[in-house]
């Protein structure tokens, strides 16, 4: 089973939180409608234990914080909202996380302008990227190291995944 977390930052957008997470336990239903085992094991993960998201309309708990001892398969990073900036500003605990699961080992995947996170971990310095592209210039002036390619839907470097 692929042990799978979606993380919970600071300014993400709760739709796509909630509608990842709602793919992959379709996935798992439908194999186990089969009669197979499930794909996947979800966690949310966040730093705190309730996050209040979209000026508090919304709040979450998570599965799991930052300072549990895990080592996922593969961490999704959502998008976010307001400012890039004040977003990499206010998640700087999910970066050097990010950076240290990816050296065990775990694949990361980031959604729409999730790649600001990702990018700001260095992980993407000298691969293409694809983001939101609205965002394409600021993300140029953020990262010139990253080669920004914003004709396309997805990228993928030896499990590091972006996508527009």
């Amino acid at each position: 089973m692929k042990e799978v977390v979606i993380l919970v930052t600071r300014q993400a957008l709760i739709a796509a939180i909630g509608n990842t997470r709602y793919m992959f336990e379709k996935v798992n239903s439908f194999v186990q409608d089969r009669g197979e085992d499930p794909l996947f094991n979800v966690q949310l993960a966040g730093a705190e234990k309730e996050i209040s998201l979209d000026g508090g309309v919304y709040s979450i708990r998570p599965d799991i914080l930052l300072e549990d001892e895990v080592t996922p398969d593969l961490v999704i990073i959502p998008p976010t909202s307001g400012s890039m900036e004040s977003c990499i500003e206010n998640n700087q605990d999910f970066i050097q996380w990010m950076v240290k699961q990816h050296r065990q080992g775990t694949e990361m995947a980031s959604l729409c302008v999730g790649a600001y996170l990702l990018a700001e971990t260095g992980l993407l310095n000298g691969m293409d990227c694809s983001t939101h592209w609205q965002t394409s210039n600021q993300f140029k002036r953020r990262f010139p190291e990253i080669n920004l390619v914003d004709w396309k839907i997805l990228t993928d470097h030896n499990g590091i995944y972006t996508s527009g």
